[in-house]
């Protein structure tokens, strides 16, 4: 790994936990100033998860960076719900305001108790409906027919910080059957200008099941995905959903990381997501 020196904490932390257990494990490092670019991505590579954010105070401010194993990206949900955590570990519960690169992102960190919890405010959200050749070719990326998508959710492109392709399948079978050629599909999100895909399929009314390939990021699968979560709240939004403003998405289950991610829908077209979770704490150093 690369030189931790200008890093006061490096944790590991699990965000979206459900019932103690699962989530998607990210990394955060609470700076007093940035490193270089190169060594934040040295230190993302170096902890191996889907994503580190790194967290500098300016004022009343939290400026954040969020890096891959492969890239920077502009927002990252269950980094920051990871952060949250371990900005209640250092400085209490309470309310914070991050900068990221995608916009100000409003972080709300209570504690529990067997830790943090914590819910953000997206950016502004906003989608349009999925291009046709984009559509046919991912769709035989992943080896799914037209008949497979759920009529009632048209594809579209969706946004929160980052752009998501957003697909609800018709049958649990077909979420399940998830497969891929990961530099095959590298390539083709990256044309499109996709940080993930968000395959859903909609267990009940406000209920939902998600998978989320991450190819761009060197990553094959997350286990829970708050930024795709909350591209999605905006999407339902933008169609006019008429279910439950209260929904809940479970991620992870396939890849033995069982998840919880919230969604609150309360708030105009175009308004912030809020998205929430519960963390675990993996492992602390200095």
């Amino acid at each position: 790994m690369a030189n931790t020196s200008s890093i006061l904490k490096l944790r590991r932390i699990s965000a979206f936990t459900r019932d103690g257990s699962g989530g998607n494990p990210a990394g955060v490092a609470i700076c007093p100033h940035f490193p270089s670019d190169e060594e934040m991505q040295a230190i993302a590579a170096g902890v191996g998860y889907s994503e580190t954010a790194f967290l500098c105070q300016t004022d009343e401010t939290w400026q954040v960076r969020y890096f891959s194993p492969l890239i920077e990206v502009p927002f990252c949900g269950h980094a920051t719900i990871a952060s949250g955590a371990a900005l209640g570990m250092d400085f209490g519960p309470g309310d914070y305001h991050l900068q990221t690169r995608a916009g100000v992102v409003h972080l709300f960190v209570d504690k529990t108790s067997t830790g943090f919890a914590a819910k953000f405010k997206s950016t502004q959200t906003r989608s349009r409906q999925a291009e046709i050749e984009l559509l046919q070719r991912m769709m035989a990326g992943f080896g799914y027919d037209p008949q497979d998508l759920n009529p009632d959710f048209p594809p579209h492109v969706a946004n929160a910080g980052a752009n998501h392709l957003i697909l609800v399948l018709r049958e649990y079978a077909a979420l399940a059957a998830m497969n891929y050629q990961m530099e095959q599909m590298r390539r083709l999100f990256m044309e499109y200008n996709l940080l993930t895909v968000n395959l859903l399929w909609q267990a009940s009314g406000s209920t939902f099941h998600a998978r989320n390939p991450f190819p761009p990021g060197g990553v094959y699968e997350d286990p829970a995905t708050g930024a795709a979560a909350a591209a999605f709240g905006g999407y339902l939004r933008d169609i006019g959903w008429i279910g439950g403003q209260e929904l809940e998405i479970f991620q992870g289950a396939e890849m033995g990381c069982p998840s919880r991610i919230t969604l609150s829908l309360h708030g105009p077209r175009g308004s912030g997501v809020l998205v929430g979770g519960e963390t675990v704490l993996i492992q602390e150093t200095k």
